[in-house]
């Protein structure tokens, strides 16, 4: 990738940074803010994998367009490889996290929510457990649950309304671990409270988590702002 990218000026801004491509592993997603560029660097990647006899899956590559839907709808990437032309999709799954062209995270929330859902079920017999302390309980649910629910939320563009569906299902899965019904009339102030009681541990806002990987990563209030308010699209391949 070092040979591909040598003298190439291209890419998006981001936080004052220049972002070419993203790497993990044998996985290249590769950014710029044209269907031109893209192509560009594409070119360059297969070349340079040539080189070291090595092929771009053309079956495993896809291309999306990313931005706002008022900027970005009916654009086309026509981007090719060997001569083949990569299918442009509206979503991918990327390390285990669902990507869409709107660059909005309401489907990946929902799947996280189902995923969590799913890993709650099949723990119920120990949720049942008599033998168990609600103290470790409570500690498997959030080692457990939560990280299955709050996997690669630092990447999750979160609404309000994606926040309320979170702050939902983590309520509910406490009051039916505590067996606290509607009749019982506790507000989910006292339900964090018990938590914490129990186990020291007080259930997180989702953009709590968010909010300490940007300031782990050195960014500002106004970087964040600028980040989330980019109308540009953004062609990622």
């Amino acid at each position: 990738m070092t040979d591909a990218l040598d003298e190439y000026s291209g890419g998006v801004s981001c936080a004052g940074r220049k972002i070419v491509d993203l790497r993990f592993a044998d996985d290249i997603d590769l950014v710029e803010k044209s269907a031109s560029g893209i192509q560009e660097i594409t070119k360059r990647l297969e070349k340079t994998a040539k080189k070291y006899g090595m092929d771009i899956s053309t079956e495993k590559s896809k291309v999306m367009v990313v931005g706002k839907p008022e900027n970005t709808y009916g654009q086309v990437a026509d981007v090719m490889v060997d001569g083949i032309k990569l299918e442009q999709v509206k979503s991918f799954t990327y390390l285990g996290s669902t990507l869409t062209d709107n660059g909005r995270s309401e489907k990946e929330i929902r799947i996280r929510i189902g995923k969590a859902t799913s890993s709650l079920a099949s723990l119920d017999n120990i949720w049942r457990a008599r033998n168990v302390s609600m103290k470790n309980k409570i500690l498997l649910m959030r080692s457990i649950i939560m990280s299955t629910l709050l996997y690669a939320c630092e990447s999750w563009t979160v609404s309000k309304q994606d926040e309320k569906r979170l702050r939902a299902f983590e309520m509910k899965k406490y009051r039916r671990l505590l067996r606290i019904t509607w009749k019982d009339k506790r507000t989910n102030e006292w339900v964090k409270d018990r938590i914490c009681e129990l186990c020291g541990y007080e259930p997180k806002n989702p953009r709590t988590y968010k909010k300490d990987t940007l300031r782990l990563a050195g960014l500002r209030k106004t970087d964040v702002n600028r980040i989330a308010n980019t109308s540009d699209g953004c062609y990622t391949c």
